[in-house]
């Protein structure tokens, strides 16, 4: 039996009557005995197929998953130790053809954390060679390492890869300092290490970025296939307490763009401002011929709501804005998809005069293409929390239910000069509960100059009429797998790409890799089993 099986969709006499899509060809791979396990996802892929990690119990496997998508090697991960330590298990990554397992270590009475890095036979799935030490921290504290580890304030290290998997930016961050320390409002300071494909370092550069710790957040670092590192972030004229985590009001803050060229050697800070609008959201790449691409969306009202997008080049050679354009998305496109409750609670505020804008929309990508135009993507995400309490014998007892929900994308296209080209909003209904939203929100392929968004969907939004609300999809038996095309100009259409037969099969769209120009791999999974399967696009 498949787990995922295309079928004829009998439309009746809706005008616009289809079957399955034809834009796809799908392989599916067999399906797995998932026996308590999860997949983590795809680190890696080459002309043999491609490499992957699952949980299992206590176990973390690493499996090669042949052209066919079955997987055809299953090893356990080794236990690493130096000396008489044990490695943790950090992350992975592949650095052109070469494959990286990468390790932490934490010295308890050095109070020194130490990341090292060990090269992946892809045919034995086993590490080789000798550790490589690549970076190290020390804390202020055990106590401070503690509060980092159990809050996550900020990792030790974050390692960044070039879009074309050529080079390895290694942010090691500077842990020196305590919470009760006097020197906690010093400057930002961090070390930016560029390894090429076979770990060997281009160059290193002691970082100090000019702000207090307390007052600014890294919100999005890039690295570009020359080598330079792009940094943004957000300065706050307060501490960064409760506005930090919700903008309400009239924010005081001002974003900052960051950038170590040559080498490390050439370092460029830019404050990025709209003049009289509040940034909310943005991103930065680079464009072919160097220019920098700064792009993200804006506010009248100053809170985590958006009412446009705008577009900005830099050229990083004078550290001058050539362009700067914004675009306003309108109240048509804002209520768009709305229920007829949120439509006429919109109404209502542009009655009274208020601004309408689009709430709790995060930014996703910032594509760049080879034009020097960008396409801006967003999806709007919400999390909360309800209790219940009931009485067992006199007894109270509280449930806490989390609320994942992820909702409408949003997708806006400029052109080189920074004109709006076209936006368009994909409806989408994705309210799930104490699943850590594990099945929701999308998987992106860019094929062209299309993008596919893949996700999990209510059936009855296949039949949808235009602007109208979507059902929602809630990890129920009720399932369909949508494909939405966005072609070059910026029209939209969604088709089915799969059902499953007992409807209980659901895709894990945030694992989902595109691994060449029209290749996509996704998994599917449910509670025994899980699938792999291969999307080429045509």
């Amino acid at each position: 039996m498949r787990a995922f099986l295309f079928f004829l969709i009998t439309w009746g006499n809706l005008a616009f009557a289809q079957t399955k899509t034809n834009k796809v060809t799908v392989t599916d791979g067999p399906e797995n005995d998932a026996k308590r396990s999860s997949v983590l996802g795809i680190f890696g892929y080459n002309n043999t197929g491609y490499y992957t990690l699952r949980t299992q119990k206590k176990n973390v496997l690493v499996e090669h998953l042949n052209t066919s998508m079955a997987v055809d090697k299953s090893i356990p991960m080794e236990k690493l130790t130096v000396g008489k330590a044990k490695l943790a298990y950090y992350s992975s990554v592949q650095l052109e053809d070469n494959f990286y397992f990468f390790y932490t270590q934490y010295d308890s009475r050095e109070r020194k954390m130490t990341l090292y890095a060990k090269e992946l036979n892809k045919s034995t799935l086993l590490t080789e060679g000798d550790l490589i030490e690549i970076g190290t921290t020390t804390f202020a504290s055990r106590r401070s390492f503690m509060q980092n580890a159990v809050y996550a304030s900020y990792s030790a290290f974050s390692l960044v890869t070039s879009p074309d998997k050529s080079q390895l930016l290694l942010i090691t961050h500077d842990m020196s300092k305590g919470e009760d320390d006097e020197l906690a409002s010093d400057k930002i300071k961090m070390t930016l290490t560029v390894f090429d494909s076979d770990l060997k370092k281009n160059w290193s550069t002691e970082a100090t970025l000019g702000f207090s710790s307390e007052l600014f957040n890294v919100t999005n670092v890039a690295l570009d296939d020359d080598g330079n590192v792009s940094i943004l972030g957000v300065e706050y004229q307060e501490k960064m307490t409760a506005k930090a985590s919700k903008r309400a009001g009239k924010p005081t803050y001002t974003y900052h763009l960051i950038r170590y060229a040559d080498q490390g050697n050439s370092k460029t800070e830019l404050p990025i401002e709209l003049t009289g609008k509040f940034i909310t959201d943005l991103r930065v790449e680079t464009t072919p011929n160097g220019d920098i691409i700064v792009a993200g969306f804006y506010s009248e009202k100053g809170s985590f709501s958006i009412k446009g997008a705008f577009y900005m080049s830099i050229d990083p050679a004078t550290e001058t804005v050539k362009r700067e354009k914004f675009s306003e998305f309108g109240s048509e496109f804002i209520t768009m998809n709305m229920t007829n409750r949120e439509e006429k609670k919109a109404k209502k505020k542009e009655d009274k005069g208020e601004e309408l804008e689009m709430n709790e929309f995060d930014m996703r990508q910032l594509l760049v293409r080879t034009d020097g135009g960008a396409t801006l993507i967003a999806e709007q995400y919400i999390f909360y929390t309800t209790t219940s309490t009931t009485y067992v014998q006199g007894k109270p007892q509280t449930t806490t239910t989390y609320h994942y929900l992820y909702n409408d994308i949003i997708a806006i296209s400029f052109d080189a000069e920074g004109n709006l080209m076209w936006k368009t909003k994909i409806p989408k209904r994705q309210h799930t509960t104490n699943d850590g939203g594990y099945y929701s929100s999308y998987a992106l392929a860019v094929v062209g100059d299309k993008l596919f968004f893949i996700f999990n969907d209510n059936p009855k939004n296949l039949f949808l009429p235009k602007d109208e609300a979507p059902y929602n999809f809630s990890a129920s038996r009720e399932l369909a797998v949508v494909i939405v095309q966005v072609n070059s100009e910026g029209e939209a259409t969604k088709e089915l790409l799969f059902t499953s037969e007992r409807g209980d099969c659901l895709i894990r769209p945030k694992i989902a890799e595109q691994t060449s120009d029209n290749e996509m791999v996704i998994c599917g999974q449910r509670s025994k089993i899980f699938q792999y399967s291969k999307l080429t696009f045509k």
